[in-house]
C-alpha cells in the first residue's frame, strides 16, 4: 500500500516562516552591519556583530529542525518566541516592540494550534 503524505496546515507553515525571516534579519543585519564597520575602519563594535551572527545561524538551525518536522525545534521556536513576547512587553514603549510582539503572539499562537501539533507529533 502507498502511503500518502499528510498536507502541512497553515499554522505550521506560518510558524517556519517565521523562523526563516527572524534569522534572516539577524544573519543580514550582523553582515551589513560588519561590512560597514570594516569599511568604515570602526572594528570597536564587531564583537556583538559576530553576536548577532551568531543567533542568526542557531535560529536558521532552529527553523530547519521545525521545518524537517523535529519535536526540539518546535520547543526552541516556543522559546524564541516566547522570548521576543517578553521583551515586547518590557519595551512595549516602542512601537516596533508592539509590532514584534503581536506578530510573536500570532506566531505563538499557531505553534500551540491542534493543527500544528497533530501534523507535527503524529509524523514521527
Amino acid at each position: 500500500m502507498a502511503t500518502q503524505k499528510k498536507e502541512c496546515p497553515l499554522s505550521f507553515k506560518l510558524g517556519y516562516w517565521w523562523a526563516f525571516g527572524l534569522s534572516a534579519v539577524f544573519l543580514i543585519y550582523s553582515g551589513v552591519k560588519i561590512i560597514l564597520s570594516f569599511l568604515d575602519h570602526n572594528y570597536d563594535n564587531t564583537i556583538p556583530l559576530i553576536m548577532f551572527g551568531l543567533i542568526g545561524l542557531i535560529l536558521l538551525f532552529m527553523a530547519y529542525a521545525y521545518k524537517g518536522l523535529k519535536t526540539w525545534g518546535w520547543y526552541g521556536q516556543i522559546v524564541i518566541n516566547g522570548l521576543i513576547i517578553l521583551l515586547g512587553i518590557i519595551g512595549y514603549h516602542q512601537y516596533e516592540n508592539i509590532i514584534l510582539l503581536v506578530l510573536a503572539t500570532g506566531v505563538l499562537s499557531a505553534l500551540f494550534s491542534s493543527q500544528t501539533k497533530t501534523y507535527l507529533f503524529d509524523s514521527n
